[in-house]
């Protein structure tokens, strides 16, 4: 109670002390011990592709409809295979060729040789047979492989599912030309499915392979378990960010291709440390330090930070479950600033 004197021989006249501070804060409990990473990501199928032909062409028919199942070896899209035909059988004609003209070199360097026996003609005259003979067999081996090449066009022709799997789009019309590699239709497995997300560099080499994680998305208030499966080593060259894959180990028909999900990763509890919102850290001389409301007054807490996330500082120092920490407007607090509480709720998991 502060007491003002006014005039001389006045009565001490009583004044209110200082309104007490509303400030907003933050029970520390065991939740805030555990070490929480979350991340927007994105589900995929374990095993997708983008379809296409081998070979260029007409497409003549397409057999399958977008989210129509599909077992492996199935055709999905045929070519005009006129063209694929007639190479095939001009391929073949010219080695039927090719082999008479064999044969027939054959036995004219078993002639020569005998002539040659008899001194009947000149070991020039046999070499040329054995040239020949060389040359017309190397034709018969070229125009197999030749024919080896136009009947594997022709069923190339064929596009055939790798996998079972679902038809995922239809790319391409009927009638249409196509290259090699123009994608056709895709395919994916929605029966094993993936969460991916981006990892910054300042916490990638905190998960490891193995790691389990929680699955969540929007207006859901289930969750599915994952394991991490797959880490990029090296960064995306534009968002300068890590691919992390997790396996989905539980089944559900809420999750599909390009959904988006959140993966929340919980790691060891903290030795007598605690998660807060990055505002209810600051720094002062050099010390960096919490605000606690202790029986209605601010008192500072020197702390360390041991780790950051993007929107919380893991710290450690003199504090325990219970402790009340305040969460915004610390930097405009003193030691010892009365406090009133707008809020006293439980630490976020």
């Amino acid at each position: 109670m502060g007491t003002l004197l006014v005039g001389c021989g006045s009565e001490a006249v009583s004044v209110a002390p200082d309104t007490a501070r509303p400030v907003n804060i933050l029970q520390l409990n065991a939740a805030n011990q555990r070490d929480v990473m979350r991340f927007s990501g994105e589900i995929e199928s374990h095993q997708a592709s983008k379809l296409a032909f081998r070979v260029p062409g007409t497409v003549e028919q397409i057999l399958v409809r977008e989210g129509e199942w599909v077992k492996a070896g199935q055709v999905i899209a045929r070519l005009d295979p006129h063209d694929f035909q007639v190479n095939v059988n001009e391929t073949k004609a010219r080695l039927s060729e090719a082999r008479a003209a064999h044969k027939l070199a054959q036995i004219e360097l078993k002639r020569t040789r005998l002539a040659a026996a008899d001194n009947a003609v000149s070991g020039v005259n046999v070499d040329r047979a054995i040239s020949a003979e060389a040359r017309a067999r190397a034709n018969v081996t070229m125009l197999q492989q030749s024919l080896k090449k136009a009947s594997d066009a022709l069923r190339y022709s064929q596009l055939t599912a790798p996998f079972d799997g679902v038809i995922g789009q239809r790319f391409i019309d009927e009638f249409e030309q196509t290259a090699p590699g123009l994608s056709v239709v895709s395919l994916h497995q929605p029966n094993q499915l993936e969460a991916v997300v981006d990892v910054p560099e300042n916490q990638i080499a905190m998960l490891k392979k193995g790691m389990a994680a929680q699955v969540q998305w929007y207006q859901q208030d289930s969750q599915v378990k994952a394991v991490i499966t797959e880490i990029a080593t090296l960064p995306d060259t534009l968002k300068q960010t890590y691919e992390v894959t997790l396996a989905l180990t539980e089944p559900t028909s809420s999750l599909f291709p390009g959904k988006t999900v959140n993966v929340q990763f919980e790691q060891a509890e903290l030795s007598g440390g605690y998660c807060l919102p990055t505002a209810a850290v600051k720094v002062k001389n050099g010390v960096t330090q919490v605000v606690t409301v202790k029986q209605g007054s601010a008192v500072h807490v020197p702390v360390n930070v041991v780790s950051q996330r993007h929107d919380s500082l893991c710290v450690e120092g003199a504090l325990q479950s219970g402790d009340k920490v305040v969460t915004a407007g610390s930097m405009f607090l003193k030691e010892g600033d009365a406090l009133t509480l707008l809020n006293d709720t439980g630490a976020q998991s």
